[in-house]
């Protein structure tokens, strides 16, 4: 997501993992390999979902702080310019 400010290695690198398996599980022939592909790639999504929350999580706290100072309120008005789509569910 580009200008994301949650949005680091870590969090493309899970977001990959979970391609590359969803992949393997549209690709897969028989029905024990699309079950077994099935349950890896509920697993690696279930792994993907809580980074992408921590990421979040650690980017509104490092505004939070930035807020107690001064440099913080430019950057709280950035954020709301940003829009829904890159803010998930945040309400600021």
């Amino acid at each position: 997501m580009k200008g994301a400010r949650w949005w680091n290695n870590d969090v493309k690198g899970k977001v990959n993992e979970k391609k590359e398996t969803y992949t393997i599980f549209m690709n897969s022939g028989t029905n024990v390999e699309k079950e077994i592909s099935k349950v890896r790639h509920k697993a690696v999504k279930k792994v993907d979902k809580k980074t992408v929350v921590v990421a979040k999580n650690m980017a509104c706290d490092k505004l939070y702080q930035k807020m107690e100072i001064k440099e913080g309120e430019n950057e709280l008005l950035s954020w709301r310019r940003l829009g829904k789509e890159e803010l998930g569910t945040w309400v600021l």
